[in-house]
């Protein structure tokens, strides 16, 4: 993506461990599924003391498989963009929010840098009375304070960068 606007990121889940553990998990269960869908249905022999039906374990096979894909698909295609534009900061978190949302330069109060653990934030979307926080990568993100009092946390690749430009485009709103 070629960035038009002053600051732009693009955070991409990057924790290959966890993609490589759950393509793991995955690949065994569509492994195993398919063993006993040929077992029963190729072979004729029944999985398990009480086996399926032939409809059940095809529906359930299906679903299994169609879950499997869809959790590696997600985790894969997610993606937390953001902008710093003439009129305010823009992000979105791929693929839960269809569009952009907009926090203008006169809702926010006070911008700093606050560094934070995986399991303070953790990855995706969390929330508390007060603030909610967008995080996917690293450990250091920006805390933006609302005027209206609540907080949104963006997790950055590039935390002074993004700082810097926010509050050069502050002073110049405020004068």
């Amino acid at each position: 993506m070629r960035c038009e606007y002053p600051y732009c990121e693009i955070q991409r889940f990057s924790q290959t461990w966890l993609m490589k553990l759950i393509a793991l998990v995955d690949v065994g269960m569509i492994l195993f599924f398919l063993y006993i869908m040929y077992q029963q249905l190729v072979l004729g022999h029944p999985f398990g003391n009480h086996p399926m039906s032939n409809t059940g374990l095809i529906v359930s096979g299906f679903i299994v498989i169609a879950i499997s894909i869809a959790i590696f698909v997600l985790l894969y295609s997610m993606a937390l963009i953001i902008e710093v534009r003439d009129d305010g900061i823009y992000f979105k978190l791929n693929p839960f929010h269809s569009g952009y949302h907009r926090i203008s330069w006169n809702e926010i109060e006070d911008i700093e840098v606050v560094n934070y653990g995986f399991f303070r934030y953790g990855t995706g979307v969390h929330w508390g009375p007060g603030w909610k926080a967008y995080t996917l990568v690293g450990s250091s993100a920006i805390k933006i304070k609302r005027k209206e009092g609540s907080d949104i946390i963006l997790s950055s690749i590039r935390p002074s960068e993004f700082l810097d430009t926010v509050r050069s485009y502050l002073n110049s709103f405020q004068e």
